[in-house]
């Protein structure tokens, strides 16, 4: 019988190979279009803060409502 952690390691192993080309893939982008490959990084930080902002506000509003209403 396996640990669960080597379970676990092999499991983690198999996601991160998602990102084997990604080096591959931004090389590309970037060769075609620095300035695309500029506004995808933006777009996609600004994505990324704009949702932790958005469960944020959302929960704030629940609480408000359940000690003022």
């Amino acid at each position: 019988m396996k640990p669960t952690s080597l379970a676990n390691n092999t499991v983690d192993k198999n996601r991160l190979g998602v990102f084997r080309y990604s080096r591959r893939a931004i090389s590309l982008v970037w060769q075609t279009s620095p300035a695309l490959t500029i506004g995808l990084a933006i777009a996609t930080f600004i994505a990324g803060v704009l949702s932790r902002f958005r469960g944020s506000i959302i929960s704030e509003v629940l609480l408000f409502q359940r000690f003022y209403y």
